[in-house]
């Protein structure tokens, strides 16, 4: 078997002398180039975090990483090991001295929580089909062919799924080993204590067999239908190939859509970046060279007669005078600085907001009455975000066009809705 061994520092394990290719967390191999791949946490280095909380560890980009890894396997098989009862030291600083150092530590049996929901719960994939349990601390040796192992902690679970217990522990009958998914286990036990720990291990959860290894010369004679079969076998790996590509483009094609999908919960400048991403597009406009001054949003000149001034927010409430107000504020001074320039243009103001952000779009109150009255006053237009990716889904499925965007904007007052959106159809004229 082809066997990866992924643990904090990419070291040799001591007593470990067999065949495996060792990996740190930060930079390990395809999962799929493995029959079997051995993600190991029981390194007391890994349960180390800068920060003051212990909510975090120093590599939790890595086992994000891991667990789009993970996500994405097709064949491998995966161990997680958990940890023994280490000491989680966080708050790394100088602490009033002249060397740096952790201010707090903690065993591990104290915040399993956090280990469980955090680390374990970052790791695994929510695309997998999982057995539900809890992490508890107790100190336990497991009996398998003749070797001990031992635990810090056991899992436990529902009557449902107690066929999915691998190993327990000797006497309390304490669940030490789980099989999570088809592909995937965990083990809390010390599988890694040396050569044969790991191989009886690995034999338990049915992934070795004593078979012997056959000579590649037998294995590629052929006869009865073994040529039909190979056939098949490539016909279907090409398949599962194709298939696989196609998966890889269209989850691409999601992590896209949720980047635009975002102005319906995001704010501040990552809310700015990607609708003027989508201004951009619609008004066929440039605004990389915008300048920010903390004044207005955006700028956008559309001929020498009409140009476009706008307020981006993304906020909790719903929409308030005083957003509709400070828009206003940029229009005007936008007209004092024009007509000091003897300029004469068409200014509209666009108050484009995502109001109410951490609601779902479809339980979000309506625009009060105020607030679209005093946006027709100013002669201004609100455009709410879930109008704005209604307007790029129409422009991108070419049911709307750049010069229906402008018209709309110019010609619409108060609050825009997907109905006036509508009536811009390049179909109706």
């Amino acid at each position: 078997m082809n066997i990866q061994i992924i643990n904090y520092d990419g070291e040799k394990i001591v007593n470990m002398n067999g065949d495996y290719t060792v990996t740190s967390i930060s930079k390990p191999r395809s999962l799929d180039e493995f029959d079997i791949n051995i993600i190991d946490l029981n390194s007391k280095c890994l349960w180390r975090y800068d920060g003051r909380d212990k909510n975090s560890i120093n590599s939790y980009n890595d086992i994000s990483n891991l667990n789009i890894m993970l996500g994405n396997t097709s064949n491998s098989k995966t161990l997680i090991i958990l940890p023994q009862d280490f000491t989680f030291y966080y708050g790394f600083g100088y602490h009033g001295s002249k060397h740096q150092s952790f201010a707090y530590s903690t065993e591990l049996k104290n915040c399993l929580p956090f280990v469980k929901d955090k680390v374990i719960g970052t790791l695994i994939p929510n695309n997998m089909q999982l057995t539900p349990f809890n992490l508890f601390y107790e100190n336990t040796v497991t009996h398998i062919d003749g070797l001990d192992y031992d635990a810090s902690f056991n899992f436990a679970i529902s009557d449902n799924y107690i066929s999915r217990a691998i190993t327990m522990s000797k006497s309390s009958n304490k669940i030490t080993a789980l099989k999570m998914a088809d592909r995937l286990f965990l083990a809390t036990i010390n599988v890694l204590k040396s050569d044969n720990h790991l191989l009886t291990f690995l034999k338990k959860c049915n992934w070795l067999t004593n078979q012997e290894t056959y000579p590649q010369w037998l294995i590629e004679y052929p006869i009865l239908d073994d040529v039909g079969l190979n056939a098949l076998i490539s016909e279907k790996e090409e398949a599962i190939s194709e298939a696989q590509v196609s998966i890889h483009n269209a989850k691409e094609k999601l992590e896209h859509n949720l980047e635009y999908k975002s102005i319906l919960f995001t704010n501040g400048e990552f809310l700015v970046n990607i609708v003027s991403k989508i201004l951009e597009q619609l008004l066929e406009t440039d605004l990389s060279g915008f300048e920010d001054k903390k004044k207005e949003d955006f700028l956008i000149p559309i001929d020498d007669n009409l140009e476009f001034i706008g307020e981006i927010k993304g906020v909790t409430s719903n929409i308030k005078s005083e957003h509709v107000s400070q828009l206003d504020v940029h229009y005007q001074k936008r007209l004092d600085h024009l007509a000091s320039e003897n300029e004469t243009k068409t200014v509209k103001a666009l108050l484009i907001i995502n109001p109410l952000r951490n609601t779902a779009v479809n339980e979000r109150q309506p625009v009060h009455e105020e607030q679209i009255k005093l946006a027709i006053r100013n002669g201004a237009l609100i455009v709410e975000t879930s109008t704005l990716l209604y307007i790029y889904e129409n422009f991108v499925n070419s049911k709307i066009n750049s010069n229906s965007c402008k018209d709309m904007f110019q010609a619409k007052i108060g609050l825009l809705s997907q109905e006036d959106v509508n009536q811009y159809y390049i179909n109706n004229g």
